[in-house]
């Protein structure tokens, strides 16, 4: 590998060896060894290919061995469900990692998750073991639990809270008080569910997070304020100076700012990157963009090995190194046929398709999505947001924590009016999404398409545009079109879903409808297991009984797949947990046709099926919940199948 990207190999060999850990699990003596050896061999040899390769194997071991490093030290304690006390050291979406001086454990929470810096005492238990999900994220359930087994929350509460901003009233007031407050701090429980959707669906939902671009432009604007401000004294010969003195500034806003949202991994990744530049911008020493994103890399992982699994970090990385392969692939194109501002607008084009194709694997792998406008929608909406909105939030806040109210409110006001510019702009773009749902393998072939069409060679360019068109082709309902057709064979096909505690049953009948009996309890795996077979729209769903391990699961069903019809056993009452009727209100909000199982006894006999229970009889038994459960018969050929819910002996 070329010097320009070493440190990049070296990262991502760093990396390999902490996915890999699991599936071997070294000692941290036999690490060293190996380590020890390969750096003999490294001071012996003078070949230079023979070097990069050795670095990448170090780098590979290193990996392994911080794991290793880590896990030795710890001892889990032998009871298997307890309560423990703990200090949240990071926090990835629902799940956290906690730790003590004995204990260390990756735990999911299904409500609310601790703050990172919290000490809270949890009662947990292991994690379920389940066949694995077809695409899920860790498929090998094996893991490494012998010695960081993943843990469920059963209950916690809070011992010691992180000192944390207030909302202040004054957002309340504007129409988006709650994104100001997320660009601000970084907590979206502020932001309106309709804002998220929109910024979803057009592939602006990272301006709501605090990324990478936020620490930048505001860095950049420092940068630009501090050197404007003393341009002066470039008159009296100190213009080197005075640059270096607005570096530092900008070095000191990205890392305040980084401090003020908790270090979430892009923010690291993006301080990390602003110092490494701007020292050597310092000290007027050209530094390569492969080198700092492979150093920021390398770093980030020595330090926190479990933040190759966070979402963020992934992200991240893959736009920063989307960006760089694009420019490096269009930059001379576009300043040979543009100029001023035409120039200036096909490089902000330019980065934005950068940045959607070097998320395309994980997104498509991740959400089973691609917004068809994110290219259109972030040219404006990025600069809208980061450069005037991040900084116009950031000072207004601080005005108001310093009593200046009337400054404050005005700032704030003018960052609310970009925010409502930025929304005028995306509503047209609302509802263009392509379905996309990558498997694993299908994602890494992605990732090397993309790569050759960043080569140098126009063929080799071609082959990878054809190989990743037809990727996005077979992962789009476009396959779903085929199934259909495929299915019209008569034939009944029924699948009994591996949900753990509970029951989900997908039904494919041969004229191409398409039925969900239960949902299991709540779960990420079951909506991108549906699409990554693709099932992309649900012809009815049949709740059996409104317990929470037939019924969780549903409500992600309902939010991310096309629904048509939902039936029910009964309509909720006053003893029925809010749950029911908040799942309830979710379908009928949705405009998707609610029916009770009594009422489908035409529609049901006409597709070879009956309802035999509950017809008109009321349980006798305590737990009238399971007695209830909808009972269907469904008959194929010379086969019947029973489903039953959770009925017990009474029915």
């Amino acid at each position: 590998m070329s010097g320009r990207v070493l440190w990049l190999g070296m990262a991502f060999g760093l990396g390999l060896g902490i996915v890999s850990w699991r599936y071997w699990q070294p000692t941290a003596d036999s690490i060293l060894f190996g380590m020890v050896g390969l750096t003999l061999v490294i001071s012996w040899t003078k070949q230079t290919i023979l070097h990069h390769t050795i670095l990448f194997l170090l780098s590979f071991l290193l990996g392994s061995g911080r794991l290793s490093a880590l896990e030795n030290v710890i001892e889990t304690p032998s009871d298997l469900s307890n309560h423990s006390i703990l200090w949240v050291t990071e926090t990835y979406g629902t799940e956290a990692l906690l730790e003590n001086e004995h204990e260390r454990w990756r735990m999911r929470f299904y409500a609310d998750v601790p703050a990172k810096g919290d000490l809270i005492g949890v009662w947990h238990t292991p994690k379920s073991n389940q066949a694995s999900w077809k695409g899920a994220i860790d498929p090998d359930s094996k893991s490494d639990a012998t010695r960081r087994p993943e843990r469920h929350v059963k209950g916690w509460t809070s011992i010691i809270q992180q000192c944390q901003l207030k909302f202040p009233n004054l957002l309340g007031e504007l129409e988006h008080g709650g994104i100001i407050w997320a660009l601000v701090s970084g907590d979206k429980k502020h932001i309106s569910n309709s804002s998220k959707r929109l910024m979803r669906n057009t592939g602006t939902s990272h301006l709501l997070a605090i990324s990478g671009m936020h620490i930048g432009m505001l860095s950049m604007f420092a940068y630009g304020f501090v050197h404007w401000t003393f341009g002066w004294l470039v008159l009296i010969n100190r213009g080197k100076w005075v640059r270096r003195l607005a570096l530092l500034t900008a070095i000191l806003v990205a890392w305040l700012y980084g401090n003020q949202v908790g270090w979430p991994a892009s923010a690291q990744r993006s301080v990390a990157m602003i110092s490494m530049l701007s020292v050597g911008k310092m000290l007027e020493v050209d530094i390569s963009l492969w080198s700092v994103v492979g150093i920021a890399a390398f770093g980030m992982l020595c330090v926190q090995p479990e933040v190759l699994y966070d979402l963020g970090f992934q992200l991240s990385f893959s736009a920063v190194v989307g960006i760089g392969m694009a420019m490096n692939v269009g930059t001379n194109w576009v300043n040979e046929h543009f100029n001023g501002g035409s120039k200036i607008f096909m490089m902000s084009i330019l980065v934005s398709v950068g940045a959607t194709l070097g998320t395309l694997p994980i997104c498509a792998w991740m959400f089973q999505s691609m917004p068809l406008t994110g290219v259109c929608a972030n040219v404006l909406a990025g600069p809208l947001m980061g450069t005037m909105a991040v900084p116009l939030s950031m000072m207004g806040t601080i005005m108001l924590q310093i009593d200046c109210l009337v400054i404050g409110a005005a700032l704030l006001s003018l960052a609310d009016a970009c925010i409502e510019l930025t929304t005028w702009w995306l509503e047209p773009l609302d509802n263009w999404v392509i379905p996309l749902a990558f498997e694993p393998i299908e994602s890494l072939m992605s990732v090397a398409s993309i790569c050759l069409m960043c080569s140098k060679w126009l063929r080799t360019r071609f082959i990878g545009m054809i190989t990743l068109v037809v990727l996005c082709i077979q992962a789009s309902p476009i396959e779903q079109y085929w199934r259909v057709g495929k299915l019209k064979d008569d034939l009944l096909r029924i699948r009994f879903l591996n949900v753990g505690q509970g029951d989900a049953t997908l039904i494919e009948w041969g004229n191409g409808l398409v039925w969900l009996v239960d949902g299991g309890p709540f779960s990420f795996n079951l909506v991108p297991y549906l699409k990554r077979e693709g099932i992309w729209h649900i012809d009815q769903i049949w709740l059996t009984h409104p317990h929470a391990d037939h019924m969780e699961g549903l409500s992600m069903v309902v939010q991310h797949l096309s629904v048509d019809m939902f039936v029910i056993g009964r309509m909720p009452n006053e003893y029925d947990d809010m749950q029911y009727h908040a799942l309830i209100k979710m379908v009928v909000d949705r405009g998707i046709q609610l029916r009770l199982a009594t009422e489908m006894q035409d529609s049901v006999s006409q597709l070879g099926g009956r309802v035999l229970h509950p017809l008109h009889w009321k349980a006798l038994g305590t737990d009238r919940f399971n007695e209830e459960s909808v009972v269907l018969e469904l008959t194929h050929s010379n086969h019947r199948v029973l489903l039953t819910g959770d009925i017990e002996e009474d029915a």
